[in-house]
């Protein structure tokens, strides 16, 4: 496949600014001792977590293709200096494994056997008003870049409702927008679009356009891109095992919708005063925190379970964490082989 070649060879090209320069020739369990090493030399206090926004400065840089397109096309675990999460600006970070059971039909991450991982939960956005959950996943492959999963509840969010684990997340967010064929509105990005607009913007969504220019100005053809600005494609990660190794062509099975669904037994209450992340940092290591959850086409009415993510560690929040742990996003359409 076409984009395997563009993967790997964009492997080559990218720096990896503060990481070793054999980073990507690691075994996953190296990247991820790495990593960790570094998101744990700056720990918050959980008395003095940062809520602070974006400012009009880094709103400037955000709104502006070439900065997007880099989700898709940074071939690394690390952010450049100076690059700032407009979005999905705070989380805390654990060491994971995404188990994998026996009975999955899938391929690559997503085959039976076990990913080691980091797992970040994250809001679209700081607002006690209004909670939009979001969990990010790294997979680490041995000698390989990383492949990330994406996934959010829903763009409107779930209201006042403190509770991190009260609603499953997928890479295909909840919307009613979807379903009938509306563009996607988001309140947390409409909120961007306004100081957007305070800051230079003349067009009524900034963000929906740009997201939607972004997607246009991948390179490639009409596979190399998401379906659209609601769609966090899985095919990438269906393409490559956990040791490095590709799915031969022809043989990708890869899911459509992924939904990861919280353990239960560590909800708490929806009126909590207390920070998501301070939640997340009372949860054990060896716990697990969700249920994997895979459809295999988009009009698969019933997911199969195939998994579930373990925490190894804590869950810290760090300014590493916040301000250089980058999730790649994928880019490649699911296709049925």
């Amino acid at each position: 496949m076409a984009f395997r070649a563009v993967l790997y060879l964009a492997l080559f090209a990218v720096a990896l600014a503060d990481l070793p320069p054999n980073y990507e020739s690691l075994t996953a369990i190296q990247k991820q001792e790495i990593l960790w090493n570094n998101i744990n030399a700056d720990v918050y206090d959980y008395d003095n977590l940062p809520t602070a926004g974006p400012t009009p400065a880094q709103l400037v840089a955000f709104m502006n293709v070439n900065f997007t397109l880099q989700t898709f096309l940074l071939v690394s675990d690390e952010m450049p200096v100076g690059r700032t999460k407009v979005i999905h600006p705070y989380g805390p970070v654990a060491k994971a494994r995404m188990v994998i059971f026996p009975n999955s039909r899938y391929t690559g991450i997503f085959s039976p056997g076990q990913t080691h991982c980091l797992v970040r939960p994250s809001p679209g956005s700081f607002n006690p008003q209004n909670l939009v959950p979001g969990l990010g996943v790294k997979c680490l492959i041995d000698g390989a870049p990383s492949q990330n999963i994406m996934s959010l509840f829903a763009f409107a969010g779930q209201g006042t409702n403190g509770n991190y684990f009260e609603n499953s997340k997928f890479n295909i967010p909840l919307t009613d927008d979807r379903r009938t064929g509306r563009k996607i509105t988001c309140p947390h990005l409409e909120a961007l679009a306004t100081k957007a607009g305070e800051v230079g913007s003349n067009t009524r969504n900034p963000v929906n356009d740009l997201f939607e220019a972004t997607l246009a100005a991948l390179p490639g053809g009409i596979n190399d891109r998401p379906e659209d600005t609601g769609n966090m494609p899985l095919y990438e990660q269906a393409s490559v095992r956990g040791d490095g190794s590709l799915v031969p062509a022809g043989q990708v099975v890869a899911p459509y919708k992924i939904e990861f669904v919280p353990n239960r037994l560590l909800s708490y209450p929806a009126d909590t005063d207390k920070d998501f992340r301070y939640q997340f940092g009372q949860i054990e290591p060896g716990t697990v925190v969700y249920q994997v959850v895979l459809y295999r086409t988009a009009l698969s009415a019933e997911g199969e379970l195939v998994g579930h993510l373990v925490s190894d560690s804590p869950f810290v929040s760090s300014h590493y964490a916040d301000n250089r742990f980058f999730m790649r996003h994928g880019r490649q359409r699911w296709q049925s082989e």
